[in-house]
């Protein structure tokens, strides 16, 4: 995605391509660092490849991706509970899920709304009598 234009992580690569990850769940307590070496596809250059990569569970984004990261692992590692703070429990992460579901319901019954006036006033301004 175009990001802030800046290139840091990729003039970074240029000059040493090991990268580490790290994913965080705070609900689960869980971490897994990623060790790997990594390179930059540019769509230019592969875009099958960019293509493929810029779908997730067959639907493609709508940003245009310019560029992909391409990591080979090379280790990773889990760690310890212990050292995870408990930020979300499950019952506060199932309420913002909830509210999170109502305010995009409640914005989807407004867009439908506006959509009916929209059409409306297209018929009406289509209308011989107009």
């Amino acid at each position: 995605l175009p990001g802030n234009r800046q290139l840091v992580t990729t003039a970074n690569l240029d000059v040493d391509d090991r990268v580490a990850l790290f994913f965080l769940d705070h609900l689960t307590r869980t971490r897994l660092k990623v060790f790997g070496r990594a390179r930059v596809a540019e769509r230019t250059d592969e875009p099958d490849l960019v293509e493929q990569l810029s779908t997730v569970g067959g639907v493609p984004l709508r940003a245009r991706c310019e560029r992909a990261l391409v990591v080979r692992v090379e280790a990773f590692d889990s760690n310890c509970r212990g050292s995870i703070p408990v930020k979300y429990d499950a019952a506060r992460t199932e309420e913002r899920i909830r509210l999170m579901r109502e305010a995009f319901t409640d914005e989807i019954d407004e867009l439908r709304a506006r959509n009916r006036e929209l059409e409306a006033e297209i018929a009406r301004l289509r209308s011989p009598n107009a």
